[in-house]
């Protein structure tokens, strides 16, 4: 009992970005709460020793501590510039990944479904919030340096209506995995995804969640012999939902012309004329810029690991990449890069090997892949999401002997 109600806070922590809000409310640093959660990991982790010994004998798991862990380790030793601090992280990182593998246990899966409804619910009810009241917020966003004015945008607990976004769609890629053939619940993690998604306002977010929806689809068309999944009445019923939420939950749109930015948003997003573009994407340009001219400086070591939020607090750098591969390459120059590439493609054999004995894992692997894969273009935020690290979860649980059928 005590195990489950562990772990039920350290992945329901992580799925709604709790951390921001506990660290403001606790007196407590961000990383002193970081700190919290991984001994919490840590302790769960020794609870499920056998289990453990189990996952960290595999040869993916090999790769995951190659990537977040050796490497970076490395890095700050050639390049002298070792930060504790995101060497932490990145064993933190993996140790939601090992705590999160743990939940595809068949005892564990009532709790794995509480976890995952109850932090969609939570999530679309802390998003609406953000834009109706979203002075709830004031305190917690002066506390992280973020802005809580984003145009009429839903941000939630993410403080960042792109950061809402992409943590919705990965927990919707999440949610097929474990509630597919569930058709009730997967009618109800799919409109309470795509009205949070919606709300986010997230150009990327609302493009590759129906992307994912879609390479889904065309994977299982041909598989399942019950009723055809009616995405239309769905879509529709969607539709109906959120005029619902922004009409009566005291969000007036022609004040804060939701719709319209959004449709100008998504608009501009296809546009390759310069003056067409919003100013998000020509500032984001200019950011991408200043990367590339800081990295030909230092092309095969990189500054090191973590240094571009250094150099950003510095006011060396002006923002974010908005694109991992940049940012990858700035930290550990080519040669984290290369494992990087070495890593992705790792991932996309062990999910190859994954189709002959279990197609449903296979085709969540492979979702999930390319939902990062086309992401990875668009956001430097990828690899710091934690509710990426909850979602790899799965791509560790595999055995040949044992067939995993958590969803029968």
């Amino acid at each position: 009992m005590i195990k489950n109600f562990l772990i039920f806070i350290s992945i329901f922590g992580t799925l709604t970005n709790l951390y921001p809000a506990l660290a403001t409310l606790s007196g407590f640093k961000f990383s002193e709460i970081t700190l919290l959660f991984l001994l919490l990991n840590i302790i769960i982790l020794f609870f499920s020793y056998r289990e453990f010994k189990v996952l960290i004998k595999k040869k993916i798991s090999y790769s995951f501590f190659f990537f977040f862990l050796f490497i970076p380790l490395l890095i700050s030793v050639v390049t002298k510039e070792t930060n504790l601090n995101f060497l932490l992280i990145n064993i933190y990182y993996l140790s939601i990944t090992l705590t999160s593998s743990i939940l595809f246990q068949a005892k564990y899966k009532n709790l794995l479904a509480l976890i995952l409804f109850s932090a969609l619910v939570f999530n679309l009810v802390t998003t609406i919030l953000s834009m109706v009241y979203p002075e709830l917020f004031l305190i917690m966003a002066e506390a992280f340096d973020k802005s809580i004015y984003a145009g009429g945008r839903g941000f939630g607990l993410f403080l960042q209506p792109n950061m809402l976004g992409h943590s919705a769609v990965l927990i919707f890629v999440f949610s097929i995995f474990v509630f597919f053939n569930n058709r009730k619940f997967y009618f109800w993690i799919l409109n309470l995804s795509m009205v949070t998604i919606f709300l986010s306002g997230s150009r990327s977010s609302i493009i590759i969640f129906f992307t994912a929806i879609f390479v889904h689809y065309l994977i299982y068309s041909n598989k399942i012999k019950q009723k055809k999944f009616s995405y239309k009445r769905y879509s529709f019923f969607l539709l109906f939902l959120s005029f619902i939420f922004i009409t009566f939950s005291g969000i007036k749109i022609s004040e804060i012309s939701f719709l319209k930015n959004l449709k100008d948003r998504m608009a501009s997003s296809f546009s390759t004329e310069t003056f067409s573009k919003d100013p998000s994407q020509l500032e984001r340009e200019y950011k991408r810029a200043a990367y590339y001219e800081r990295i030909m400086k230092k092309p095969f070591l990189g500054y090191g690991i973590g240094t571009q939020f250094i150099h950003r607090k510095k006011g060396i750098l002006k923002g974010a990449a908005h694109n991992t591969h940049l940012e990858i390459i700035y930290q550990g120059g080519i040669l984290y890069y290369l494992f990087f590439i070495f890593f992705g493609i790792k991932l996309l054999i062990h999910s190859i090997k994954l189709k002959k004995y279990n197609e449903f894992l296979w085709s969540y692997c492979l979702i999930l892949i390319c939902v990062c894969f086309l992401f990875s273009f668009i956001t430097s935020n990828l690899l710091q999401l934690r509710v990426l690290f909850v979602v790899f979860g799965p791509m560790l649980i595999f055995n040949k002997t044992i067939q995993i059928k958590l969803n029968e």
